[in-house]
Parts: C-alpha cells; sequence; structure tokens
C-alpha cells in the first residue's frame, strides 16, 4: 500500500518494482504517466476503466512479434481537455462495474503470467452493464 498519489515524482520508483501493472486510477492524468513509466521501464500495462455503465479492458506495451505495440495515447491521444474528462464521483458507476472490470484486469494479467489464451492487445473490450453485453473494438494499426 502506498499512502500517497501516484504522480510523475513517485511513478517511476513504485513502478519499477513489479512485473505487470494493473490499472486502476481514476484520472487520464495519471495514466499518461502510467504509460510514460511502463514505456521506459518495459512494463506491461493492463488498463481498466470505468464510467455509469460502462468498462473497458486492454493491455497495452506488450511485446508481439509479428504486430506493432498499441499505446493509450495511440488509442487517447493526449490534448489540453483531458482535465475536462468528468469522474466516476461527478457522473456516477454502478456499484458493481469496479469489481467486474478489476476481476477481468486480474483475469488478463493471469493469462499474461502463464501465457494462455488470447490478451486484450490490439483491440478494447468494452462492458456495458446495462445489458451485460461485450463489445470488442479493434485498434487502428498504425506504423
Amino acid at each position: 500500500i502506498y499512502p500517497v498519489f501516484l504522480d510523475e515524482h513517485n511513478a517511476e520508483s513504485i513502478l519499477e518494482n513489479y512485473d505487470y501493472i494493473i490499472d486502476a486510477c481514476d484520472n487520464v492524468e495519471t495514466r499518461y504517466i502510467i504509460e510514460a513509466c511502463c514505456i521506459k521501464q518495459n512494463k506491461v500495462w493492463v488498463y481498466g476503466a470505468i464510467s455509469k455503465y460502462e468498462g473497458q479492458l486492454a493491455v497495452f506495451n506488450y511485446e508481439q512479434t509479428s504486430k506493432k505495440r498499441i499505446q493509450y495515447s495511440d488509442i487517447f491521444p493526449k490534448n489540453k481537455d483531458a482535465a475536462a474528462i468528468l469522474s466516476c464521483s461527478e457522473t456516477g458507476v454502478l456499484g458493481t462495474l469496479p469489481g467486474i472490470i478489476g476481476t477481468m484486469q486480474a483475469n488478463e494479467v493471469i493469462k499474461l503470467i502463464v501465457q494462455a489464451g488470447n490478451y486484450y492487445t490490439q483491440e478494447m473490450l468494452v462492458y456495458n452493464c446495462l445489458n451485460n453485453q461485450f463489445y470488442p473494438i479493434k485498434f487502428p494499426q498504425t506504423s
């Protein structure tokens, strides 16, 4: 347990102790910090996000011999309006959603560790808890 907020001053020293980074943060600015550290330290980042009735899951910075490493900023480019994105405390979130997405993130890490199954490295899995449906969204392939 780290009784501090993750920021650009402490992120590298905190994240360097782990092989896989599981994101459970609640803001875009922190995700860009996590991305920068994962790229610099060559760490796999299992991303999860939630808002209202929807959750997202993806794996970033994962080495694949035949495919480009997809990064968070490839999908969500930095812009000056990132701070304007509303947080869960502002928009609300269905109480079961953090547990669902968190369990899916844990499952993704276990699959990575034991090298089993397919990983969400080239697409994002979107879950809608109002209708219990999953929607994979393919990432664009950039060079």
